[in-house]
Formats: structure tokens, C-alpha cells, sequence
């Protein structure tokens, strides 16, 4: 019996290393894996889901907002108005030696009237940048005017005034704006959101980068007679006709309404397509030529991939620190 278990022990330290997969074995597992996610993709489309109540997008947990951070941006132009924005692109990317200094661009992109807006690592890298643009006398760099953040309070009495508002913040809210120099304590109502109650409101409130970092810390601030929840505020404006991002209804350049639900030619409380429960389908992922699963949501989902992109676009220009 003892040499039979010797026999078995000794024969399982012998192990043979595993073969390699040839190139014709990874290419067909690749091939299942792509045809096993098509299949799922396909059923998911298939599986029927009813349209999502408020209850149920009040209880889902909140995603975490974008990064903030400080913004170093530089916005670069010609001096020559008659330059395409590719032709000033171009001479930007003369004018930069990133070999040399090894300045960090996070992004480059165009705006309007041919210029080119570049985003930089940090601050050592934006000033690296602007040296070097500088040199070049056909081109002109400056960093762009940055917009204050903004925090919405929920709950306030509607019967206060703007200004009330803003003293009552001040008075009741020593604790938190103790040491804040006198500089910071810039505070402004920009406008108000309506609330469920109608003697409240929601008052969306334009500050310094040092009160917003306090008060989203603290989540709370006292106003009047309650104690009220403060909130980051998106500073991306939602056309309310066209549905599109950037602009207001004043602005819009659409003759008809959007709906938010269906993407159809009318207001959302006419859709017909919400009335069957058929699943929602959003116009600006549509605009962008989504397809599939991108599209079942509303217009106004806080999961839209449209929305966030164009969330972080009016996000660049805020300064948070």
C-alpha cells in the first residue's frame, strides 16, 4: 500500500507546463467572445422593460460627479482673422517643442471664430505652453475668464427675496464662514427652481470656489427657519424647445418643441409614446447618431452619455480651487 501511495505523490509533482495557444486558437476564442456579447447584446434589446418612475431614479444611488479641479486652460488664436482654425493649429504645433519642455496637454480642441482652446496638466505645463506660443508673433495666448460655481439649496422659503437670501446665509452661517476673508463671501442668486411645495423654492446660487468647497463639505447651511440641503449645481443650460445644451428657449433657432421622452415633435406631457409605456428614446443621443442601448432614456437622464459630455465641456470653464 505504501508503494502505491508513493507511486501517486510522485506522479502528481510531475506537471507539463501549458501550451501556448497557437494564433488560430486566439482568433477563434476572440471570434465566440464577440459572437457570445453579440447574442447578449441582442437579448437585452429584446428583454421589454418598463419606463422608469421618479421613485425609482430617486432611490438609485447618485453617480459622483465630475472631477473638479483647477482649470488650466489656454485659449490661442490668430492674429490674422482670415486663418482657418486647422492653419492656427498648425501653427501651434510649430511652435511647440514638447521634447524639449515636456508639457502635458490633457485635450486640444476647436471653438468658435478659429481658436484653439488647449487644456494643460497643471500649471507648470500651461505656463510652458504660453512661453512657447508666445515666441511665435502670429499667434495670441490668453487664459480665459473663469465663472464662479454654483450650489442649489433646497427648501427655502419662496417668500424670501434674493437678497434675503444671501444676508440670511451670512448671519446664520458663521460657523462655516469663519476665517473666509472678506473677499471670498461673494455670494448671488442666479435663479430659483420651482419645489413640489409651492411656499418653497429651489435657489440656485452663484459663489466664490471657497464657500462652494465649504458648503458642499458641510451638505447643510442654515437659511430663515430650516435647515437646508446644498447641493453642486451643473452650470450646463438645457435649451427647454429643442432640448439641446448651450442655449435657452430665447436663443433657439427650432420652430417646434422636442419631446423629451420620444424624441417626437411635441411637448412631453403629449407624447403618445409615454402614454403606451414604449420604451424612451433621447434626441440628443440621437443628433449624435447613438444607436442601441444609448438611446433608452430620456432627454433629461443624469445618465445620458451626451449630457455628461457637454457637462464637463461647461465644467472646464468653472473655477472650483
Amino acid at each position: 500500500m505504501s508503494s502505491e501511495v508513493r507511486t501517486l505523490r510522485d506522479s502528481n509533482k510531475i506537471t507539463t507546463s501549458p501550451k501556448k495557444p497557437s494564433l488560430e486558437t486566439e482568433m477563434a476564442i476572440r471570434e465566440v467572445k464577440e459572437t457570445l456579447n453579440t447574442i447578449k447584446e441582442g437579448v437585452t434589446k429584446l428583454a421589454p422593460r418598463a419606463p422608469t418612475t421618479y421613485a425609482q431614479v430617486a432611490a438609485r444611488p447618485k453617480q459622483e460627479s465630475a472631477e473638479q479641479r483647477p482649470n488650466h486652460t489656454l485659449i490661442i488664436s490668430s492674429r490674422n482673422p482670415q486663418e482657418t482654425g486647422e492653419q492656427v493649429l498648425n501653427k501651434i504645433k510649430d511652435s511647440l517643442d514638447l521634447t524639449k519642455s515636456g508639457a502635458r496637454m490633457e485635450r486640444v480642441r476647436k471653438a468658435r471664430d478659429q481658436k484653439i482652446v488647449v487644456r494643460c496638466a497643471s500649471k507648470e505645463d500651461m505656463v510652458k505652453i504660453r512661453g512657447q506660443v508666445q515666441k511665435n508673433a502670429d499667434l495670441t495666448v490668453r487664459e480665459p475668464t473663469n465663472q464662479d460655481p454654483l450650489v442649489c439649496v433646497r427648501g427655502v422659503l419662496s417668500s424670501y427675496t434674493n437678497e434675503e437670501i444671501v444676508d440670511l446665509i451670512k448671519a446664520q452661517n458663521g460657523h462655516i464662514l469663519e476665517g473666509v476673508d472678506e473677499k471670498a463671501l461673494k455670494m448671488k442668486v442666479r435663479f430659483r427652481k420651482r419645489a413640489r411645495n409651492p411656499h418653497e423654492c429651489h435657489p440656485v446660487i452663484e459663489l466664490s470656489p471657497v464657500l462652494w468647497k465649504k458648503f458642499i463639505d458641510r451638505g447643510k447651511i442654515y437659511i430663515g427657519f430650516g435647515r437646508c440641503a446644498v447641493e453642486d449645481q451643473s452650470p450646463l443650460i438645457q435649451c427647454m424647445r429643442c432640448l439641446g445644451f448651450g442655449h435657452t428657449k430665447a436663443l433657439c433657432k427650432q420652430d417646434k418643441d422636442a419631446c423629451n421622452y420620444c424624441a417626437g415633435e411635441h411637448t412631453g406631457g403629449n407624447c403618445p409614446s409615454k402614454a403606451k409605456s414604449d420604451l424612451p428614446q433621447c434626441i440628443n443621443c440621437l443628433r449624435a447618431k447613438r444607436s442601441g442601448h444609448d438611446l433608452g432614456h430620456t432627454a433629461y437622464s443624469a445618465e445620458c452619455p451626451e449630457r455628461i459630455k457637454w457637462d464637463n465641456i461647461a465644467r472646464s470653464r468653472v473655477q472650483y480651487c
